[in-house]
């Protein structure tokens, strides 16, 4: 087994939550089971796209699933956007 993947404590949640196997997970998201146990004992975190279909999927967090660098990925989800009436308030 790998060292440390961020990804993984995620991923076992996303297990959980298909029915509790990798093949309940690999079958929600259109992939092989051999491709989830490849996710759960790589040292790399997930792909952002895996990240993307694992939360609409099971709805566990893109952050959750790359808590190192999420930010980075998904620089939307850091803040709340201003809507255009918060904007004007601050205009």
């Amino acid at each position: 087994m790998s060292t440390h993947n961020p990804s993984v404590p995620a991923i076992q949640e996303a297990i959980r939550r298909a029915g509790g196997t990798q093949s309940a997970l690999a079958r929600l998201l259109g992939k092989k089971q051999p491709h989830i146990y490849k996710w759960l004992h790589s040292r790399n975190p997930l792909r952002p796209e895996n990240c993307r279909a694992i939360e609409l999927a099971t709805g566990v967090r893109r952050q959750d699933l790359r808590p190192d660098d999420w930010w980075v990925h998904w620089p939307e989800l850091a803040a709340p956007a201003q809507t255009p009436t918060q904007e004007a308030e601050h205009a």
